[in-house]
C-alpha cells in the first residue's frame, strides 16, 4: 500500500425519507481507516432530496468517536495490562497515578520500549525512571 491515503464518499439511494442510524456510518468510517482510507462524506439520496453527513457535521464527529475504534496491537496490549493491573489493585485503594505505575511496571516487564510505555501511559520520563529502578534495580 502506498503512503498516500485514499478517500471515499459513501452514497445510498432510498425511497424512504428516514435516515440510517449514524452507527452504520461510524462502523464504515472505522473499517476504512484500517486500510488508510478516509471517508469524506456519506450521502443519503431520495427522489426529491439528499442528506450529507459531512454538511451536517456528523462525519467529523463520527471520525473522532471511539465507539468502533480499531485498536492497534499496542493499545490491545495496554488494555490487557490495564485489566491485569486492575485485578492486582482490586481491594486496594490506589490512585490513578499509582495504577499507571503498575501498568508501566507490567509493560516494562513485557519488554515494551520506554518511549512506548511513556506514550501509552502518559507518565513522565522521570517517573518511568523511578518505576524502572524500583522494579528492575
Amino acid at each position: 500500500m502506498t503512503s498516500r491515503a485514499g478517500m471515499l464518499a459513501l452514497a445510498m439511494g432510498t425511497s424512504a425519507v428516514l435516515l440510517p442510524p449514524p452507527d452504520a456510518t461510524d462502523r464504515l468510517i472505522k473499517a476504512a481507516e484500517v486500510v488508510d482510507i478516509k471517508v469524506v462524506d456519506h450521502f443519503i439520496i431520495t427522489e426529491t432530496q439528499y442528506f450529507s453527513f459531512n454538511e451536517a457535521g456528523l462525519i467529523k464527529q463520527l471520525r473522532n468517536s471511539s465507539a468502533y475504534k480499531v485498536l492497534s496491537e499496542d493499545e490491545v496490549e495496554l488494555l490487557k495490562l490495564q485489566m491485569q493491573a486492575e485485578g492486582i489493585a482490586k481491594g486496594k485503594d490506589i490512585s490513578k497515578a499509582e495504577r499507571k505505575k503498575e501498568i508501566a511496571k507490567a509493560m516494562l516487564a513485557e519488554d515494551f520500549a520506554v518511549e512506548q510505555v511513556k506514550r501509552l501511559t502518559r507518565l513522565r520520563r522521570g517517573v518511568l525512571t523511578v518505576v524502572y529502578r524500583s522494579e528492575f534495580g
